[in-house]
């Protein structure tokens, strides 16, 4: 229970070690409701509740979350700099986070989607280089084709699906995906 009392005239409060374990573990009900309506595709209600949630639990997991969805939702929305603008927050928050190779090739995706090619493609070849699972890096070099196929770019475009295909070749979540675009 949180007890307040009143000494020399200033609150004290007191909270037992399962309100603070409560704070942290228990997912908050806001936060819970706002991934009901961005699994039911509710976006813009998702980035509502997602940034409430933010805001009443900065400091605390729930808003790095939070904060992630929001990007995802203004991702969804097409609200391309708005997303941009949440995931370069996101990256400067928590730049140890350890899905912070994800928001970048998120930012890459969004980068791509306003046209701005040469800095999404520099953000995907310095995430190649990094430390990342064979699965993410085929990911990334599978955006690396849509960013030339976006460019009208055909022959780069088609080099990089065939790379997915040829070093990734047991990535099954993305190979269909890169085979279909190579036109294979």
């Amino acid at each position: 229970k949180i007890v307040i009392e009143l000494k020399d005239s200033q609150a004290v409060l007191t909270f037992s070690s399962a309100d603070i374990a409560r704070v942290f573990l228990e997912k908050p009900a806001g936060f819970a409701s706002a991934e009901g309506y961005f699994k039911n595709n509710n976006y813009p209600k998702a980035k509502e509740l997602f940034t409430k949630t933010m805001k009443e639990y900065c400091g605390y997991d729930w808003a790095q979350k939070s904060l992630a969805y929001v990007a995802l939702a203004n991702m969804k929305l097409k609200k391309w700099p708005e997303a941009e603008k949440s995931l370069r927050d996101y990256l400067k928050k928590y730049p140890q986070a350890k899905d912070t190779c994800q928001v970048k090739m998120y930012l890459g995706q969004v980068l791509t989607n306003q046209g701005r090619f040469d800095k999404a493609a520099a953000l995907y070849n310095r995430i190649l280089k990094m430390k990342v699972k064979k699965a993410f890096q085929a990911q990334v070099q599978h955006g690396l084709g849509e960013l030339y196929l976006s460019k009208k770019e055909y022959e780069p475009a088609l080099t990089a699906y065939l790379r997915v295909l040829v070093v990734f070749s047991n990535e099954e979540k993305i190979v269909p995906q890169s085979m279909l675009q190579a036109g294979l």
